[in-house]
Parts: C-alpha cells; sequence; structure tokens
C-alpha cells in the first residue's frame, strides 16, 4: 500500500496498485505484517467505484468493513493465501540476492515494501526458500 486517504471521520481507504491476483468487493483480506482480518468493502479507482474485479497493475482504493491500522508500506494479501505462500513475516531470512545467494558473514540492508530495517548480518542459514517452487531447503 502507498497511501492512506482520510479526507474525514467518516472514509479511510488504501491505496496503491494491485500486484497480483483479481480483488472484488466482499474479499476477504488480510494485512501484513500486523495480520488482522477484514474484507474488502468497496474498491475505486480513477473512473469511480468498479462494479466489478480490479487486477494488475490497476492502481485502485481499496476501503474494508473493519477498522484496521494499515500503513504504508504494508501489504493487503487474499486470506486464503496466508495458509499457503504468504509473504515472510518472520525474524530469520536466508535470501538470494541480485541472483547471488546470501553468503554467511556477509552484511546486508533489508526492505520491506517501503520499510527498510537495520543491517543484518547471519552467521549461517537454516533453510532456503526456491522462490520457484516455494519449497524450503537446507541451508549453509
Amino acid at each position: 500500500m502507498q497511501y492512506v486517504i482520510r479526507p474525514d471521520a467518516s472514509f479511510r481507504g488504501f491505496a496503491g496498485q494491485v500486484a497480483s491476483g483479481v480483488i472484488r468487493p466482499g474479499d476477504p483480506v488480510v494485512s501484513l505484517p500486523s495480520e488482522r482480518k477484514s474484507r474488502v468493502r468497496s474498491i475505486a479507482t480513477f473512473d469511480g467505484d468498479a462494479p466489478g474485479s480490479v487486477f494488475p497493475p490497476m492502481s485502485v482504493t481499496v476501503t474494508l468493513e473493519d477498522e484496521i491500522d494499515l500503513s504504508r508500506g504494508d501489504m493487503l494479501v487474499f486470506a486464503r493465501l496466508i495458509r499457503r505462500a504468504s509473504p515472510a513475516t518472520s525474524k530469520p531470512w536466508s535470501y538470494g540476492f541480485n541472483g547471488e545467494p546470501a553468503e554467511p558473514g556477509r552484511s546486508y540492508l533489508l526492505k520491506h515494501t517501503s520499510r527498510t530495517g537495520p543491517r543484518e548480518r547471519r552467521s549461517r542459514f537454516a533453510t532456503r526458500v526456491n522462490v520457484n517452487t516455494l519449497v524450503q531447503e537446507t541451508g549453509r
């Protein structure tokens, strides 16, 4: 999400670009990293309210049925994906960067959506995830 729109106390919309999937009013969603659940109430586009579904790479404003706290950089994810292959929200990590595997002992600056964390250094990696199959493999 790129921006929270709140012109007055009666409207709270979350603006951003649809990254994947098709979104419709009534779809259950989960905010990450807070993992708060809600449903899509309405979807507005540049041309007005979307009567049906929206899809990538459309820029939209989503309103939710529940008053949950979302900030710039948070993600709205389909609730059904949380049980399968949701984006990782845990502290441990083992990533490859620019096509190169992450190296133990090297310092990395981590960025999640629009949030940049402190530099991280790992002495070893417990596991790694194949980004093509989402299968966990033994780390190094």
